[in-house]
């Protein structure tokens, strides 16, 4: 575009020419990495079940590699994140307010329905100083 503009306004060449000398982008996009499945077997034997909070990382991490959920999206769950559809999945607000449903297999909805409350199974990640949420 810029070539032909300096046949066409020869009195332009020096800003023309200097346009032309400007070096195209120096970095490629990044491409995104996933875990493979031995960083997510260790990722997901870290946690130490024996502790309240050890077992809500251990459900959160299973419930984030598996659905993809964001961080924020983890932390705004409550003891209502069952849905009651067909099947068993989790509902939360996502990003701008998004509403989303996300299906769980098998395996998570156990380990989420491990620790069950008064109200259902729930995973609070804000828990008080001695324990609980």
């Amino acid at each position: 575009m810029f070539a032909d503009a300096s046949l066409r306004h020869p009195e332009h060449s020096a800003l023309i020419s200097g346009v032309l000398g400007i070096p195209p982008k120096g970095f490629d996009k990044a491409t995104a990495s996933y875990l493979t499945p031995a960083e997510v077997g260790a990722l997901i034997a870290a946690a130490h079940r024996s502790c309240w909070s050890g077992r809500r990382n251990h459900a959160l991490q299973i419930l984030a590699i598996q659905t993809g959920l964001r961080g924020s999206e983890l932390t705004s769950l409550n003891g209502s994140y069952i849905g009651p559809r067909t099947g068993v999945h989790i509902q939360c607000r996502g990003k701008e307010r998004e509403e989303r449903a996300v299906p769980l297999t098998h395996p998570t909805a156990l380990v989420l329905k491990g620790e069950p409350n008064a109200n259902g199974p729930s995973i609070h990640c804000s828990p008080r100083a001695r324990g609980g949420a």
